[in-house]
């Protein structure tokens, strides 16, 4: 008999432990600076007025994009990251990347899940719609004052100088992209 409410105290205490941990992250942003990343040959694909800015103890990204053709499936996307635990610029390549995947599956499935809600209501973007949308039209987009939406991240992070370079794709030639680094720091 005791063992077994010693056992049901000890499953009710870990998952409340469990649940604390999910509910609410460990660590805080703290966005550095963003990059534009050149193309290859031509830039179809340009972030160069992309900033940082910082209100209070909030972080926000602002500025223009442009992509100077209709991006359509012929065109590609990939993420990749990379952290530098002492943040001494020496990064380790992460786990966490998605490699070139179609431009118009891009938007209306990661897009639309993971980073739409970030820049809902701070862009002219144009919003995904359930049915989808392809090709993304070509324009100059802007972004105002959006900040990160931590219910997408995760829970937990290694702390250091973080990477994340987004690159756009011609075939297998870049056509352009961003970079943006971060740091991840303890929540006290």
């Amino acid at each position: 008999m005791w063992t077994q409410d010693y056992l049901f105290v000890l499953f009710y205490v870990c998952t409340c432990y469990w649940f604390n941990v999910l509910c609410e992250l460990d660590y805080l942003i703290i966005l550095d600076r963003m990059e534009s990343i050149k193309g290859d040959r031509e830039d179809l694909v340009n972030f160069s007025e992309w900033k940082v800015s910082r209100k209070g103890s909030n972080y926000f990204i602002s500025g223009n994009f442009t992509y100077e053709v209709d991006m359509d499936d012929s065109f590609s996307r990939g993420i990749t990251t990379a952290y530098s635990p002492f943040a001494n610029s020496h990064f380790i390549k992460q786990p966490f990347q998605l490699e070139k995947v179609p431009m118009c599956i891009f938007h209306n499935t990661t897009y639309k899940k993971y980073i739409e809600p970030t820049f809902k209501g701070h862009t002219n973007f144009p919003e995904i719609p359930a049915e989808g949308l392809c090709p993304i039209p070509k324009g100059t987009y802007f972004a105002k004052d959006a900040a990160l939406d931590e219910k997408n991240l995760p829970i937990h992070m290694p702390r250091g100088l973080w990477r994340l370079e987004e690159k756009y794709f011609k075939d297998k030639n870049c056509i352009g992209g961003l970079r943006l680094f971060a740091h991840i720091k303890d929540k006290n």
